[in-house]
């Protein structure tokens, strides 16, 4: 059992994310490990425990977490640097399970596992589908007013390009916004949160944007009476 934990971590009782890293394993250890697993019968146990485990912890303290990240107790962050934080934290557990979820591949491999995980014969598929499940259980109704906040900042910084006054750390001239606005979207997206997380949120942002730089352009150069039929045909 304890060649189990050290392979597969997320199956020890006392799990915290300081004991989920899975550390380096030799090669005989592993093959033991399947050696015993094929020989007790229990191939499909050992799977369903990781996947029982992972749900545990998903469930119990990573989404909760993550979700705490979107409260409004904290003032002396901005809904930017929130949700920088919070999709930070999630993708690091995340990276955390996928690296045992190589290991669980490896191990259906192995042992000729077929069973599927939630009609998945991907292991990491499943685990997607499993942490967005968790996810939107504790949807946070406040979260909309955070990951608005993050993009309507994301186009101010668009069109404050070539001004070197951060709008997000005020005076900060060397700030990695801009950055930190693209390691965002890319953990998003391997974790294939973007859409459904932010999605619609988006959509609202940049519709909102839309209306206001029409409104902009327009109010010199067009009679206002106008200006609904040009946002009509955009």
């Amino acid at each position: 059992m304890d060649k189990l934990k050290a392979i597969f971590p997320v199956v020890t009782d006392n799990y915290t994310l300081c004991d989920m890293p899975a550390s380096e394993i030799e090669e005989d250890e592993f093959n033991a490990m399947v050696e015993f697993t094929e020989t007790a019968n229990i191939v499909v146990p050992i799977q369903n425990m990781i996947v029982n485990r992972t749900e545990d912890i998903l469930r119990d303290k990573i989404v909760p977490q993550f979700w705490s990240f979107f409260k409004k107790n904290d003032f002396s962050r901005t809904g930017f640097q929130k949700f920088y934080n919070a999709v930070k934290y999630l993708h690091d557990s995340y990276t955390s399970f996928y690296h045992i979820y190589d290991r669980l591949l490896l191990f259906r491999k192995r042992t000729n596992l077929k069973k599927p995980i939630y009609e998945h014969t991907c292991p990491h598929s499943a685990l997607r589908l499993i942490l967005r499940a968790i996810l939107f259980s504790y949807y946070y109704l406040e979260h909309d007013n955070i990951i608005k906040e993050f993009y309507e900042a994301a186009l101010k910084m668009e069109d404050s390009e070539g001004d070197h006054h951060c709008i997000i750390l005020e005076d900060n001239m060397d700030c990695n916004c801009l950055h930190s606005f693209n390691e965002t979207n890319r953990k998003l997206g391997e974790m294939h949160l973007l859409e459904p997380l932010v999605g619609q949120d988006l959509t609202d942002v940049i519709y909102n944007y839309t209306h206001s730089h029409i409104q902009k352009i327009c109010k010199d150069s067009f009679d206002t009476n106008y200006i609904w039929t040009l946002e009509k045909s955009a």
